[in-house]
This record gives C-alpha cells, sequence and structure tokens, in this order.
C-alpha cells in the first residue's frame, strides 16, 4: 500500500509469488516495478522486476527515487507462453518459435537469438516474427553446430513504441535456451 504524507492510501495491490508475478522479484534480488502508471496496480501484467544489481550486499536493487527501470507511458504488449520445437535439437536443425500476442496496437513481434560456444558467444541476431492465425507468430532459428546452445526472447512492441520481452530482460532468467 503507497500511502502520501497525510497516512491516505494512495494506491494499493496484492501480489503473488508464482505466475504471472515477475519470478526474479521473489526472493532473487529484484524489486517489483509497475510498468505503465496509468494502467491498473492490480494487473500482473503490469508488474516486472527491477534491474539486479551488480553488488546487491551493498546497493540493492530497485529506482527508490527515480523512474522505474521497466516504465512505459502505456501497458506494453502482453506476450503469451513462448514455445519452441525442437526442445532438444540436433546439430544443424533449426528451432522454430511460436508465441500469441493478443493487443490491437502492435506493431512488430521479433525474435533474437545468439549463438553461444565454448568461450563465446556470437552477436544477437533479430528476427521479424510472422503473424500466422490467431495472433500466433511464429519465427525460425536456422541450425547451430554440434555443442552449441541457441539463446533466445522475444519481443513485441506497441504503436506507442512500448515494448515487453519474454522473457523479461531483467529476469533472472532473460532468455530461453535450446542445445
Amino acid at each position: 500500500t503507497l500511502k502520501d504524507a497525510d497516512g491516505k492510501n494512495i494506491d494499493s495491490v496484492k501480489y503473488k509469488d508464482k505466475a504471472p508475478w515477475p519470478k526474479s522479484a521473489d526472493g532473487y534480488s529484484a524489486s517489483l516495478e509497475r510498468i505503465c502508471p496509468t494502467a491498473e496496480s492490480n494487473n500482473a501484467l503490469n508488474w516486472a522486476p527491477s534491474v539486479l544489481s551488480d553488488n546487491y550486499d551493498s546497493d540493492p536493487s530497485g529506482t527508490p527515487g527515480t523512474q522505474n527501470s521497466a516504465y512505459a507511458a502505456t501497458l506494453p504488449p502482453v506476450i503469451d507462453a513462448v514455445t519452441f520445437t525442437p526442445e532438444i535439437s540436433m546439430p544443424n536443425e533449426s528451432v522454430t518459435v511460436t508465441t500469441k500476442i493478443d493487443d490491437a496496437s502492435l506493431t512488430e513481434a521479433i525474435l533474437s537469438y545468439r549463438i553461444a560456444a565454448p568461450g563465446a558467444e556470437e552477436e544477437e541476431t533479430s528476427i521479424t516474427m510472422k503473424l500466422g492465425t490467431d495472433n500466433t507468430y511464429t519465427a525460425t532459428i536456422p541450425g547451430a553446430k554440434a555443442n552449441r546452445i541457441i539463446r533466445f526472447r522475444v519481443k513485441a512492441v506497441n504503436k506507442d513504441g512500448d515494448a515487453r520481452y519474454f522473457p523479461h530482460e531483467n529476469a533472472i532468467r532473460p532468455a530461453l535456451s535450446v542445445y
């Protein structure tokens, strides 16, 4: 509950420590941050984990007194669960990523990925996801050599330029992975 100097309630929220609430803010050092100040406070999709501190023992995470690190002027598009096949790929086998994004103001859906090899990681590459039926978006990551990890995430942007990532870029695990 947020109160003003006179003790009057300004806003209140009841949150949970399981999905769809951010996991990174559940005892893993991040704070919960409201994304859009004008969107409903009790909507779990209006909350995100704060940027994690490099040294949270002496410098805790969060943004007290400043704009939230997850701030957006409008509520960003909601990315439903992201699925990918295969979940374990063979060398040089492509990986298809699918998600559902229900937002009339969506302007783009992007799949970003990078390949990690022992001792090295490539630069991130982005692919525009293609709209299918029922607001489902799909993109395919080209196959990687053996003994590589493909790390990827989805980004959805609305007409106001506000974006949401899945997984969130401040999440404890900010990418999905395929070996």
